[in-house]
């Protein structure tokens, strides 16, 4: 498979640290965006150690190295879903392993007590095929056909409402207007064991995935975000234009985005 991949990161115009984080692994085909929360920087920590594990296990899987028994320290808590590719189990496996380890430091040091982050994941392990996976509300676009579409879902309250009362879309404004809409129903690091969506996608060559942060989906409504990348066919600068509008259009919060395009699936 063939694919390029570009990302940035911004603190934005009114945070003073950024807590956000990504990685682009083209060994792995592995990209990921992290957003961080928790006071005296404990949402850096959070997010660096959510990209560092799963990039970590994920490398340990491909090359051998992680034991099948005996060592806690690899130990994935939960049942495994075996209705998914080996890939996909893999990388839900280390996203919950870094659940795990996010929420022992936190428990460990009264310093990062409550500290936790969201995740977005996009694994290409060959094959024509693509795998997602998230927790939080980060998000992952597929861009093809002058299209965009959303590939996971939000885990907010304002998405539960949503979900549970199709006539709660009456009262979204009022909802969003009191910052609730922002109010996580699951990210890293809250609970012992979390529960990871993964999906698993065909892909075709001249497929772009967008991976961000909700810096960038809070300033940009999709229509925005597709006016600005069917405009611009390089990556860095398209990177850069997506995070230049987010700043203009206010800039309340880091804004990650990571790119990536397939050349040939």
């Amino acid at each position: 498979m063939k694919f390029r991949a570009e990302g940035l990161s911004d603190t934005g115009r009114t945070r003073f640290n950024n807590e956000d984080a990504y990685l682009i692994d083209d060994k792995l085909g592995l990209f990921l965006v992290s957003d961080g929360m928790g006071g005296h920087q404990a949402g850096e920590v959070a997010s660096q150690l959510a990209i560092e594990v799963i990039q970590k296990y994920l490398s340990k899987k491909e090359s051998g190295d992680v034991p099948t028994t005996g060592s806690d320290e690899w130990e994935v808590p939960g049942e495994r879903d075996s209705d998914f590719s080996p890939e996909a189990v893999e990388l839900a496996d280390s996203i919950r392993l870094a659940n795990r380890i996010i929420y022992q430091v936190g428990e460990d040091d009264i310093n990062y007590r409550g500290m936790g982050c969201t995740v977005v994941a996009l694994l290409l392990p060959g094959s024509g095929r693509g795998i997602v996976a998230n927790v939080g509300d980060s998000r992952i676009y597929l861009i093809r056909d002058a299209t965009i579409l959303q590939l996971n879902e939000d885990h907010t309250l304002l998405n539960e409402y949503i979900k549970n009362d199709p006539d709660f879309m009456n009262k979204k404004e009022e909802f969003i207007t009191g910052h609730l809409d922002h109010i996580l129903v699951r990210a890293l690091g809250s609970e012992p064991e979390t529960e990871v969506d993964v999906h698993e996608i065909d892909i075709c060559a001249g497929d772009r995935f967008l991976l961000c942060s909700d810096g960038l989906t809070d300033m940009l409504t999709d229509d925005e975000i597709l006016n600005v990348v069917e405009a611009e066919k390089k990556l860095d600068k398209l990177c850069q234009k997506l995070v230049a509008l987010a700043n203009e259009k206010g800039g309340v919060d880091n804004i990650t985005v990571v790119l990536v395009e397939i050349e040939e699936p």
